[in-house]
């Protein structure tokens, strides 16, 4: 059934297609790869709250902010820990290249799960110096206006494809 979709695509269309690997396919669609959401390890909370209590340096950075360190039972919601130096990098990491978001995305991401004083500045320069975000960022976005089809009365009437370049003349 592919084979004829495939076939009568070809039809049309005089460019090369053909199969990328996701190793080196980096634009791939976050959805592609839903299955490494199920192989990404989750953060040790029990190394994470070993470290907290261990730390000085956590509990000297808390009191230079704004922020109070609170022993609570959570009955609701979801805890967020506040996350040690050694820890914030790995975290990010394991986050962020779940698809690579930009920052404000990363941001909420983590920020629903964990908190640490400088976060959102640390995310910042995280997710700008990441080579595969940078490598794959568009810097400029190609405008058209609206346009309607007609209804197609059968399938593969009509074909949209989106293309990625550069591409063969």
């Amino acid at each position: 059934r592919e084979s004829r979709h495939l076939d009568y695509i070809f039809q049309f269309s005089s460019t090369d297609m053909r199969h990328i690997s996701g190793a080196n396919n980096v634009v791939a669609d976050a959805l592609s790869r839903i299955h490494a959401l199920n192989r990404i390890q989750g953060v040790d909370l029990v190394g994470l709250a070993r470290l907290q209590n261990e730390n000085n340096e956590l509990h000297d950075e808390l009191s230079t902010t704004t922020l109070k360190l609170q022993t609570k039972t959570i009955r609701k919601g979801t805890a967020r820990p506040i996350v040690p130096k050694s820890y914030r990098r790995i975290i990010f990491d394991t986050l962020h290249n779940l698809s690579h978001p930009g920052v404000r995305a990363t941001s909420k991401l983590i920020a629903q799960r964990f908190c640490w004083p400088t976060m959102n500045k640390d995310i910042k320069q995280w997710a700008r110096s990441c080579m595969a975000c940078q490598k794959n960022k568009v810097t400029q976005h190609n405008k058209c206006s609206l346009g309607t089809f007609p209804t197609p009365d059968a399938q593969f009437e009509h074909v949209h494809l989106d293309l990625t370049g550069p591409l063969l003349e």
